[in-house]
């Protein structure tokens, strides 16, 4: 087993190796390109309704996109589901600002090689762990978390402490804190981060130079309570306000408002 201190001692050498071909393989995209994936990847799942620059607490953050299911039956059609999209353009703004980040990622990095070692040697001895409905063993689902291997376990662990010390005070960390949503998405430029630099609990979504989306890894569904939906939910529909009335052609503020013409879409 690799210790902790050895790994960080070669991250040093590592780092430089690493830089060059992290920048080469990321994709070019703007900020509102990958809103818009954002925005597209949620509305392909038909939610009732969704917003963008929604607070999921306070103000002082918020998130890019999110969006909320209701129960298709009943008088009430309580709030079933949230979830939100966060976007980064930029590598370094996923994470906490700390002194070790990168001697961080090179830890993870280099466990990956360990973890996929021991992931084959589960799916050998505890073929249970795998999902008995797909049809084809290359797609087949493994729940490798559930695993009673106890060296696997203990990379598990070791990995979550060096993903709790990247993350903390990171705004993932506040978005996740929050517990206002079911499930978090990730969305950035392809490759900026790869999956095994980001917690567990988040789905991560790769968009490349086109503003196409792709799901890379699904989020995990977190606890959240029924008032937690709900308040997030009224968020999205305070947070749409405002494209309600610019679509409208109403502007102004502080209850002094006037109508323009609306915007007129574009001509296919």
């Amino acid at each position: 087993m690799i210790g902790t201190d050895d790994l960080f001692s070669w991250a040093e050498e590592l780092q430089q190796a690493a830089v060059a071909p992290r920048a080469s393989r990321i994709a070019a995209v703007s900020g509102f390109r990958l809103r818009q994936a954002a925005l597209s990847f949620l509305a392909a799942r038909e939610p009732d309704a969704l917003a963008v620059e929604v607070p999921p607490r306070f103000r002082n953050y918020r998130v890019a996109v999110a969006a909320f299911w209701r129960k298709n039956t009943g008088r009430t059609r309580p709030v079933t589901e949230v979830q939100a999209v966060q976007v980064f353009d930029r590598h370094d703004r996923c994470f906490a600002e700390c002194a070790d980040r990168d001697r961080l990622l090179a830890a993870i990095h280099d466990l990956r090689g360990e973890r996929e070692i021991l992931e084959a040697e589960i799916r050998h001895t505890e073929p249970h762990l795998g999902d008995s409905d797909c049809l084809f063993p290359e797609y087949r689902v493994w729940r490798y978390r559930e695993s009673s291997n106890p060296a696997y376990r203990k990379l598990c662990r070791k990995l979550d402490a060096l993903l709790r010390t990247l993350y903390r005070g990171s705004r993932l960390e506040r978005v996740r804190l929050a517990g206002c949503a079911d499930r978090l998405y990730l969305a950035v430029p392809a490759h900026a981060v790869e999956p095994d630099e980001l917690s567990r609990e988040w789905g991560l979504i790769f968009v490349d130079e086109t503003g196409r989306g792709e799901l890379i890894r699904e989020a995990e569904r977190l606890d959240c309570t029924e008032e937690a939906r709900t308040h997030l939910a009224l968020n999205i529909a305070q947070a749409a306000r405002g494209n309600v009335l610019f679509s409208n052609g109403i502007t102004g503020r502080h209850g002094k408002y006037r109508c323009l013409r609306p915007p007129k879409r574009r001509r296919k």
